[in-house]
């Protein structure tokens, strides 16, 4: 296993074959951006309990999966405003 810790303002990227999971700390955020999906499924793994399961890309999931998923643009805005006001915008 590797750990790393980035610094405040850092960035990087990740081949498409890695196991990484982010975490941020109470007051920070972290931006995860994803470019065009390569593989058809991937392995979610939960720390916590212990559960492991496969999520599938759009091109095998439901309509109603899909927009489960999906941000609304109102929420949207709400993070686009706590960016702003925290000054990272």
């Amino acid at each position: 296993m590797h750990v790393r810790q980035e610094r405040v303002g850092a960035s990087y990227a990740l081949h498409h074959s890695a196991v990484h999971a982010v975490v941020a700390e109470p007051g920070t955020v972290s931006l995860v951006l994803r470019g065009p999906a390569i593989k058809d499924q991937f392995l979610v793994m939960d720390a916590k309990n212990g559960k492991s399961w496969w999520q599938y890309g759009a091109t095998k999931e439901s309509l109603e999966d899909a927009a489960e998923k999906r941000m609304s643009p109102q929420r949207l805005e709400e993070l686009i405003a706590s960016l702003d006001e925290w000054q990272l915008i």
